[in-house]
């Protein structure tokens, strides 16, 4: 795996599901293929994202800054210094100015990524920003193992978070959570389909499956009768794919 293909799979591991990930990642591939040069432009881009939490526009924006060539004396924007400020705790500058000078005699990617696995986000996000606002320098390369190991442990937390949910055995969290699932695979089918002839069965599938959540939630079911709805659609969906002789798996 090449270090950029490295890097891009960390930064989107810690981006939601959706359209605006599929943006992302291909704002991601341009950039790295040297196919997109405005700095500018992508920095405002990323900023006016909704969704994304100020800590991942801040990490992307220093993704873009370290990987498009620009002025060196481009102003350096104000949410990403925000976003790298380690909550303003003067204890995770401290710990990031260690961990800086620890960075500064790693020459690799994955020297300057195992170093910095065993600080704390807060700690992480500090030493971004100090590299960010010039205050200190570190090769691309090390600086770019920094992102990957704030990322994991981003997405480490995320995970954990994920885990719990899925093993609540709170009912009404569970059936929230299914008819979720269920609605979010039925906009994927929808936007599968697309307009060929065949698709109008799909988009009938998937438009009852969205209709059917719609009403569980105005009237209030038994959390038991979401049970099995989002297994039923992959299997409609499963079955269309099968006649269109697509095979696609990525909703299990």
């Amino acid at each position: 795996m090449s270090l950029l293909t490295e890097v891009e799979t960390y930064v989107l591991s810690i981006i939601p599901s959706g359209p605006l990930k599929a943006e992302i990642a291909q704002r991601l591939e341009d950039v790295f293929a040297g196919k997109n040069a405005d700095l500018e432009a992508l920095m405002e881009w990323i900023k006016t994202r909704p969704i994304l939490s100020p800590l991942t526009k801040g990490i992307l924006g220093f993704v873009f800054t370290l990987t498009v060539p620009s002025e060196r004396g481009l102003q350096r924007r104000r949410f990403v210094q925000n976003a790298l400020n380690g909550n303003g705790d003067p204890n995770n500058m401290d710990k990031a100015v260690k961990l800086y000078k620890k960075l500064k005699r790693e020459m690799t990617f994955h020297g300057a990524k195992e170093v910095a696995l065993s600080y704390s986000t807060g700690a992480l996000a500090s030493c971004m920003g100090l590299i960010y606002n010039r205050m200190g320098t570190v090769t691309a390369e090390g600086a770019l193992g920094l992102v990957c190991a704030t990322c994991e442990q981003i997405a480490d937390a995320q995970h954990r978070s994920h885990r719990q949910m899925a093993t609540t055995t709170n009912p009404l969290i569970r059936h929230e959570n299914r008819m979720v699932l269920a609605s979010t695979t039925a906009k994927a089918m929808e936007q599968m389909a697309g307009s060929s002839e065949q698709a109008a069965e799909a988009m009938e599938v998937a438009s009852q499956a969205r209709q059917m959540v719609q009403a569980m939630r105005t009237v209030g079911t038994h959390p038991n009768s979401s049970t099995g709805l989002k297994d039923d659609l992959i299997e409609n969906l499963q079955a269309y794919q099968n006649r269109m002789g697509v095979q696609l798996q990525r909703f299990k």
